[in-house]
């Protein structure tokens, strides 16, 4: 995680590029997942409504991030004003989706070989 330093040197580089009109917050990942899907429009459901009530006050939530080699997980809560909590953090390396894919593919050459393989490519 980013501690102050990291912080501040991320807005005095935000004010260089002229990012400076408006505050600038430093906020997780999951925390801009929320607020972005916070506000995303659903389709309707049969009975007409297009509400999903997962981030109501009091709300727990898990934000999962897979990435290429990694897979973050945060647990986020929304407090009674409004405002993200973290309730908890967890990470594992070698294990998000590039590492998976490449587990799949020698799974594959190990059965069928590298020149079969190949020629799929």
């Amino acid at each position: 995680m980013w501690g102050d330093p990291e912080k501040q040197f991320m807005i005095q580089a935000a004010k260089k590029a002229g990012i400076d009109k408006t505050p600038i917050a430093i906020v997780l990942e999951s925390e801009a997942a929320y607020i972005f899907y916070k506000e995303l429009p659903v389709e309707k459901f049969e009975d007409g409504s297009n509400k999903i009530d997962v981030f109501s006050l009091g709300q727990i939530y898990l934000v999962l991030n897979a990435e290429d080699e990694t897979i973050d997980t945060t647990v986020l809560k929304v407090s009674p004003e409004g405002k993200v909590n973290v309730l908890r953090r967890a990470s594992w390396e070698n294990c998000g989706g590039a590492v998976v894919d490449n587990a799949f593919k020698k799974f594959f050459i190990d059965i069928v070989g590298e020149k079969f393989m190949d020629s799929f490519r």
